[in-house]
């Protein structure tokens, strides 16, 4: 119950934060709309004759909540580590074909978070387990620049999310696993804008929101040979709001530092398929998984 009352307000807290963050980009996005200040090298609405590609490399660093453990009726999770921090890569490019157009790609992966727990049959008999997952994003955008400030876009965004919980009694050398993979595939809409800057240094902020369709798959499989899938489909609902302060070292070279909230919501976790343990599949798998990841973004820009 604990455990369920903690995610219910995270949920909220991530919630109330994207809400938060959009207002404030919102807000300034209007108070700015009709400001184009000192144009910029890259972000230029009114000329055509500055950088044609942006390019950026670097790495995100972040863990997530959870992991999500929810035993049926009888059984308690003992103990949980929780998810520690992983790096990944992290690539953007964005291509000028209009004066006011780009065209944007971005790319960032984490693989290997890992988490440890024990888990109470009810009957005294407990299982070591593991957790084990990955997250993996790619997206294409059409952005337009209203002004040097402020841009919109919309885009089409794949989502992977790939996890595995194993469960061993080593005593009696019995084992079971459970693995899941969401793969969400959708559109997105949402803004860009520059919240302050002075000088060499700026501070930008992003809000994007999308529905996606997706296709959830289970694998069980134990040591006494049972081996089965489910299937299953739902609606999922992605946030992602980012903040980065940025330093133009140069005219065409920048160092960016930022931050990132990703909330993905009604797919199918790893964690919530412990039934299986009971009653093995078939049966429908649980989508009504949230997954709360976030964590800091750092990486070198280059415009020409």
């Amino acid at each position: 119950m604990a455990n369920a009352r903690r995610s219910i307000l995270l949920r909220s807290v991530v919630a109330g934060a994207i809400a938060s963050g959009a207002t404030l980009i919102l807000g300034t996005v209007q108070a700015q709309a009709a400001d184009f200040g000192v144009p910029s090298p890259v972000y230029s609405a009114d000329e055509c004759v500055d950088a044609a590609w942006v390019a950026r490399t670097g790495a995100v660093i972040l863990t997530r909540d959870g992991p999500p453990l929810v035993p049926p009726a009888g059984q308690f999770i003992l103990d949980n580590s929780g998810f520690g921090w992983v790096a990944g890569p992290d690539v953007y490019v964005a291509r000028r074909i209009h004066c006011v157009h780009w065209i944007d790609v971005r790319h960032f992966s984490v693989q290997g978070w890992h988490a440890d727990y024990l888990l109470d049959d009810g009957f005294g008999t407990v299982f070591d387990g593991s957790y084990d997952a990955g997250l993996y994003s790619t997206e294409i955008n059409l952005r337009t620049q209203r002004s040097d400030r402020f841009a919109y876009l919309v885009g089409f965004r794949w989502i992977e999310l790939h996890e595995q919980i194993n469960n061993e009694l080593s005593a009696i050398g019995f084992a079971f696993a459970t693995s899941t993979g969401a793969h969400l595939y959708g559109g997105q809409v949402g803004v860009d804008a520059v919240l302050w800057s002075a000088g060499r240094f700026s501070v930008e902020g992003s809000a994007k929101a999308g529905v996606y369709w997706t296709h959830n798959q289970g694998h069980y499989t134990n040591t006494v040979g049972f081996d089965q899938t489910a299937t299953e489909r739902s609606v999922a609902f992605v946030g992602d709001l980012g903040v980065a302060g940025v330093y133009q070292a140069t005219e065409r070279v920048g160092v960016r530092a930022g931050y990132q909230l990703l909330w993905i919501n009604n797919v199918a976790l790893a964690g919530n398929q412990l039934q299986f343990s009971v009653v093995p599949p078939p049966l429908p798998l649980d989508t009504n998984g949230s997954v709360f990841a976030h964590g800091a973004s750092l990486g070198i820009e280059i415009n020409w």
